[in-house]
């Protein structure tokens, strides 16, 4: 037992910084304002991005955004020259953005 705890908590450790380090890793990071899925756009910080399609959602259990999610996310250039995401990392509630 005391073997399994003290494998247990170590990884517990890196699990909990691993959002943290991510998100720092990431070009976007920022609050859901609003999610317009017929739409296939999000506003994040005030700023409206296009979805691209198959985007992909990591740490939301039902693939789903939802408004006040802190995210942090990838974008490309659309042809039109706007932002489109790509890919979107859900971090914990309680992350403080650096």
């Amino acid at each position: 037992m005391r073997r399994m705890i003290w494998t247990i908590l170590p990884l517990l450790a890196i699990l909990s910084v691993a959002p943290l380090a991510a998100a720092q890793s990431f070009e976007n990071t920022g609050v859901v304002d609003d999610v317009q899925v017929k739409q296939g756009a999000i506003v994040v910080d005030d700023t409206w991005y296009l979805l691209a399609p198959g985007f992909l959602v990591h740490g939301s259990a039902d693939g789903k955004l939802e408004k006040k999610m802190k995210i942090a996310f990838t974008t490309r250039n659309t042809d039109s020259g706007s932002k489109m995401i790509t890919e979107v990392w859900v971090l914990p509630a309680n992350f403080v953005f650096p």
